[in-house]
């Protein structure tokens, strides 16, 4: 069975997902997303198993207003906490790593040079950090422009460098297959070891259910926000209606 993350949009201190719940519950969600430290303790309690946070302000060069939340959330679960944000030096990356967090992972991987990679895994735990990757399934996108690169050629370059896993964002178009883009990865996978965590782009039981087969390739991790607050899967009604309750 995949690993699913919860995936929190933290800008300005304040979560961007908001639950649909029950009628009547809009109060409780929406006080949640104000709070994203109890919307963590929140989604642990319906037994996440580890919490994903994008921190939204360092994609314009902020690394402060959300530290300390990021920071007091971390001390606080009983999971670990991966943290996503845009670095664009190595010291911004040593300083997030001060929440104590259990995996940083560098949206924009792709604007470092190989001797900055070669740099990030000497000083880091190559298991403490990653890249995302935006990619069709087989080619690279940088910048939502798509690059003349190969998905296999950087995958097998990243795990040379040192990675052991990358998050992989499935760039959406009306003419791709998710069953072969899923069968790409599985090869890329057994060609370089390297593990996969998907990133969004999983919105219904039957995408899901496709996506858990390639567990055992791999392919062993699914983060979510949207498709989750939002209640994409049918199994998520009895949790809001129980909650609706208590």
């Amino acid at each position: 069975m995949s690993l699913i993350f919860p995936a929190i949009y933290l800008k300005n201190g304040c979560c961007m997902n908001h639950i649909i719940g029950e009628s009547g519950t809009e109060p409780f969600y929406n006080e949640l997303s104000a709070n994203p430290k109890e919307m963590c303790y929140f989604l642990r309690s319906e037994d996440a198993k580890s919490v994903y946070i994008i921190d939204l302000n360092t994609f314009w060069g902020d690394y402060e207003t959300n530290r300390e939340i990021i920071k007091e959330t971390v001390s606080r679960l009983d999971v670990g906490v991966w943290l996503h944000g845009y670095y664009d030096s190595i010291n911004n990356i040593a300083d997030s790593f001060q929440s104590k967090i259990s995996r940083l992972v560098i949206d924009n991987i792709m604007d470092f040079s190989e001797d900055e990679t070669k740099e990030i895994l000497t000083k880091f735990n190559p298991y403490k950090v990653t890249g995302l990757i935006r990619s069709d399934g087989y080619y690279l996108y940088d910048k939502n422009v798509k690059t003349e690169t190969e998905l296999f050629y950087y995958a097998y370059k990243m795990k040379q460098s040192g990675f052991r896993r990358i998050v992989f964002s499935l760039v959406q178009d009306e003419s791709l297959n998710l069953s072969s883009v899923l069968e790409n990865l599985r090869k890329i996978t057994q060609e370089t070891q390297i593990y996969i965590t998907f990133f969004e782009g999983i919105g219904n039981s039957r995408e899901l259910w496709l996506l858990d087969k390639y567990t055992s390739s791999k392919i062993d991790s699914l983060i979510l926000g949207k498709a989750l607050f939002e209640n994409y899967f049918p199994c998520q009604k009895i949790w809001r209606m129980i909650e609706c309750y208590e």
